[in-house]
């Protein structure tokens, strides 16, 4: 490692998984390279498995199991509005809407939001938590979660992203 560089940092934690990567830059690329997929299954992003005691495996709607629930870039891909200023806490909201109303999470954290920028191909601000924390204080689109970095969408956020996708 270079004089001045940090080393990466990757945490992840669910009740089926628990991962850690602490090193240089590609290191912890090249290992979680090697656990993405079961990451995205625990999440329930993986487009063919829903989220544990959620939905099924088919990723049905949790609690009717007979309408199947999008995948995340289906709807990200109609509710998705802004394009340049804003267009990154736009698409927060609607990760984490999409988490809540699709895959049972009332709350986020940053590792399940990187997770939603790599599903649709987007890179993530540069600083997410920074940026979660502006949405939390100064715009009101997000709560305290029940732990340390994690977030839960207030009325004013899902308010916002059902005006994008047009539900009332």
């Amino acid at each position: 490692m270079k004089a001045g560089e940090e080393d990466a940092v990757f945490r992840f934690s669910s009740p089926g998984l628990s991962v850690d990567f602490e090193g240089p830059e590609e290191f912890v690329e090249a290992q979680l390279a090697r656990v993405r997929d079961k990451i995205r299954q625990e999440m329930g992003l993986a487009a063919a498995a829903g989220p544990a005691d959620a939905g099924d495996a088919a990723g049905t709607e949790p609690g009717n199991g007979a309408t199947p629930a999008p995948a995340l870039t289906e709807f990200y891909e109609r509710a998705r509005s802004r394009e340049g200023r804003g267009a990154l806490q736009e698409m927060i909201l609607i990760f984490a809407f999409f988490l809540r109303t699709h895959r049972a999470q009332l709350e986020v954290s940053i590792d399940s939001l990187t997770a939603c920028f790599d599903d649709v191909g987007a890179a993530p601000p540069r600083n997410l938590a920074n940026t979660l924390g502006i949405m939390k204080r100064k715009q009101g689109v997000f709560a305290a979660g029940s732990a340390r970095g994690h977030y839960a969408l207030t009325d004013d956020g899902i308010a916002y992203v059902q005006r994008l996708i047009g539900a009332h």
